[in-house]
């Protein structure tokens, strides 16, 4: 009996601290997978609500076009396209925006530039509270 109620309080210890990294490495609670920035920041890869740009996608694309630098996208022929993801913090703020398929490393730096700049989001709700939500993007350059 002893012998059961210690490996049950072993594991019990290991899944506390196994829940609770802060290295930014990806862990699952509740069958959503997250991933812990600090205290209290935790990122989700799934929301109730995923966040959103005020007037929608479309206009977020547009936004993107109208400030993009054109003189970056003279260089390279072809389809353009981009996919980025980026967290959309409480505040509606976009942060760690990165380019997972890119077309060149200008227009990547050039597409991260004007995502960082982009207007605030509508932030992602889990459990009726505002959370940091991971998005992911397709963005087309022509």
């Amino acid at each position: 009996m002893k012998r059961s109620l210690f490996i049950i309080a072993l594991l019990l210890v290991s899944l506390t601290v196994w829940s609770q990294n802060d290295k930014g490495q990806i862990n699952q609670k509740d069958g959503i997978n997250y991933t812990v920035k600090g205290i209290n920041d935790t990122v989700y890869a799934i929301a109730e609500r995923e966040p959103s740009y005020p007037d929608g996608l479309v206009q977020f694309q547009n936004y993107i076009l109208a400030h993009f630098n054109k003189s970056v996208l003279k260089v390279h022929q072809g389809p353009m396209k981009e996919i980025v993801i980026f967290i959309v913090e409480k505040d509606g703020s976009l942060t760690n925006v990165k380019v997972i398929k890119g077309v060149t490393a200008a227009i990547d730096s050039e597409t991260v530039r004007v995502i960082r700049t982009s207007p605030k989001w509508l932030p992602g709700i889990n459990n009726m509270k505002v959370r940091n939500v991971q998005f992911a993007a397709s963005i087309k350059l022509n």
